[in-house]
C-alpha cells in the first residue's frame, strides 16, 4: 500500500512539475516573441505611420502642423542618411520610455535634454536616444567612429518647428558617466550665456576628444547640436556626436578627403587601463590657440 501511495504521490508531483514547466515555457515563449518580434514590429509601425505624415506633404509648414496634431510635444525631425535615423524629436524627457504616441515603449523616442528650451534658441541643442540592439533609434551614431562611414555621411538634417537646417559633424567621442572611470566631462551644456570663451572652450574639449579630426571650422556664434546615446566599450559609457549648423549661404559640402583619425584622442582614464595607450596632454582653448595647435577656429581670439 505504501509503495502504491508513493507511486501516486510521485506521479502527482511529476504531473505538477510538467504543468509548471509547460506554463513557464508558454509564458517565456510569449515574452520572447513579444521582445524580438511584436515590440520591434509595433515600434516600426508607429514610426512608419508618423513618417508618412512628415514626408508625404509638399507643404513645408503642413508637415509639423500635422505632426503636432498627433502629439504637441513634437518639436523637430532628425534624419541621417544611410542610417535608420529618420525620427520625430520630442520636447520632453518623459519620452525616454514612450513612443511618439505616448505609449509605453522600451525603444522610447528621440528627445531633447531638459536643459534645452527650444523656444529660447539655445546655442547647443542636446538630443538623447536609446542604443537599440536592432540598430534603431540612436544606435547608428556609434558608426561615425569609423572614418569611412563619417566621410560618406558628414552632414545631416535636423529641422525644428522654427527652421529647417543642415548640420556638419565636428566631433564624435566617447565619454564616461561613472566617476570611477575618471573625471566627468560635462557635455550637457545648452547655453553659454553669451560668453564666447566658454563656448570655444567647450568646442576645444569636444574636439580633443574626437576620434576623427573633421575639416569643419567653428565661429564664435555658431549653433551646435549634440546627439547622445549609450555606448558599450565600458559600463555607462556614452557615444556623443556634435555638429554645427550650416551657416546662411554656406556650402553644405565637406571636404572629407582631408578628414583623418585623431592620433591623440582624449578618452576617459579607465579607457586607457582597459585598451592601452597613453593620455595626451590637454591644455585649454586659449593656450592651444596661442601654441598654434588649433586650425578649426574661424574668428578673433
Amino acid at each position: 500500500m505504501n509503495i502504491e501511495k508513493n507511486k501516486k504521490r510521485k506521479l502527482k508531483i511529476y504531473n505538477c512539475l510538467i504543468a509548471i514547466f509547460g506554463v513557464v515555457f508558454i509564458v517565456s515563449t510569449f515574452f520572447l516573441i513579444k521582445w524580438f518580434f511584436l515590440d520591434p514590429k509595433h515600434n516600426e509601425d508607429i514610426i512608419d505611420d508618423i513618417k508618412k505624415v512628415y514626408h508625404d506633404s509638399s507643404n513645408e509648414n503642413v508637415n509639423f502642423n500635422e505632426l503636432r496634431k498627433i502629439n504637441s510635444d513634437i518639436i523637430g525631425w532628425i534624419r541621417i542618411e544611410n542610417t535608420p535615423v529618420d525620427y520625430p524629436v520630442l520636447n520632453s524627457e518623459d519620452y525616454l520610455y514612450k513612443n511618439s504616441k505616448k505609449e509605453r515603449s522600451r525603444y522610447g523616442s528621440i528627445f531633447t535634454d531638459h536643459t534645452c528650451i527650444i523656444e529660447k534658441d539655445p546655442q547647443n541643442i542636446i538630443l538623447h536616444g536609446h542604443h537599440m540592439n536592432n540598430g534603431s533609434m540612436f544606435a547608428s551614431i556609434c558608426d561615425f567612429s569609423n572614418l569611412t562611414f563619417y566621410q560618406a555621411n558628414p552632414v545631416f538634417t535636423f529641422d525644428t518647428i522654427y527652421e529647417r537646417a543642415k548640420w556638419k559633424i565636428i566631433s564624435i567621442f566617447k565619454t564616461n558617466t561613472n566617476p570611477d572611470h575618471g573625471k566627468l566631462f560635462d557635455y550637457i551644456i545648452s547655453d553659454f550665456a553669451g560668453k564666447k570663451e566658454d563656448f570655444l572652450e567647450y568646442i576645444y574639449q569636444v574636439k580633443v576628444r574626437s576620434i576623427i579630426n573633421t575639416p569643419v571650422d567653428i565661429a564664435d556664434d555658431d549653433k551646435i547640436l549634440t546627439l547622445s546615446t549609450c555606448s558599450y566599450e565600458m559600463k555607462d559609457f556614452r557615444t556623443i556626436l556634435v555638429a554645427r549648423k550650416v551657416r546662411p549661404n554656406e556650402d553644405p559640402g565637406v571636404d572629407t578627403a582631408s578628414a583623418v583619425y585623431n592620433p591623440k584622442v582624449l578618452y576617459p582614464d579607465a579607457y586607457y587601463k582597459r585598451y592601452g595607450g597613453s593620455k595626451p596632454t590637454v591644455t585649454s582653448f586659449k593656450d592651444a590657440l596661442a601654441a598654434g595647435e588649433i586650425n578649426w577656429y574661424k574668428g578673433e581670439a
